[in-house]
């Protein structure tokens, strides 16, 4: 059993924990930490607009994130793959402020004859 240095402050009742159950128990926690970041962010919802492009595939992009968009050769293949977008963009800092002052209301969609 290995013992590291934070093992020797501890309780001398309880055993040392050896550097592989430390590993296991850290991924655990990590584990439930990203599972939980994921059940916060499925509630959210996005806005997505879905254009067909020339070559017949589907192009989808959500307003409300910069720089997310995607395509899909069918509709519902742009929509998994939106969504796979739409989560990789909350990774990064200035999206995730972006989507805390973003409210679904402010969203329409108008067609104007010209």
């Amino acid at each position: 059993m290995f013992l590291f240095k934070s093992d020797l402050n501890r309780n001398p009742k309880r055993p040392a924990v050896s550097g592989a159950f430390r590993v296991f128990r850290d991924v655990v926690q990590y584990i439930r930490m990203k599972k939980s970041i994921v059940k916060k962010r499925q509630a959210a919802q996005f806005p997505v607009l879905t254009t067909m492009g020339e070559d017949g595939w589907y192009i989808v992009q959500c307003p409300a994130l910069s720089g997310c968009f995607t395509q899909g050769k069918t509709l519902d293949e742009a929509l998994r793959n939106i969504r796979e977008a739409i989560s990789l963009c909350l990774e990064e800092k200035e999206n995730r402020a972006l989507v805390r002052g973003f409210d679904m209301r402010e969203v329409g969609l108008y067609s104007v004859s010209v």
